[in-house]
């Protein structure tokens, strides 16, 4: 499969801990993507995607107070593609979303350009 290039690709950041937010940002931008938003809460991001044009999504599946899939609906209803990010067993994921990419944590550069290029393709 070619590589795509990521140069300019618009992407949310769904993350509630700072430092690994602003890393993703770090992150992202080396890979050429721009930053469409970073949101620490589900309502930020949703007020993001519904202000901003993206291309696709890293959501954290654990805003703070468990399992969160409102951000997963509205990005999967709008045809936004996304993959989770997360520090726990991929497997509580649950139903229609377990299929979706995680990015899990700890990770570095080359595992967000591969997930990142796996879910924008």
């Amino acid at each position: 499969m070619a590589e795509i290039s990521l140069i300019g690709k618009r992407i949310l950041v769904v993350e509630d801990e700072a430092l690994l937010g602003a890393l993703l940002e770090d992150l992202l931008e080396e890979l050429g993507c721009v930053v469409a938003g970073t949101a620490t809460s589900t309502a930020a991001a949703l007020q993001v995607i519904d202000l901003q044009a993206i291309d696709g999504a890293i959501v954290d599946i654990n805003l703070g107070s468990g399992p969160n899939y409102e951000v997963a609906e509205r990005l999967d209803g709008l045809g936004v593609p996304f993959m989770f990010s997360t520090g726990y067993d991929s497997d509580l994921i649950a139903g229609r979303f377990s299929a979706h990419r995680v990015l899990a944590k700890p990770f570095d550069m080359a595992d967000l350009k591969a997930a990142l290029q796996a879910v924008l393709a």
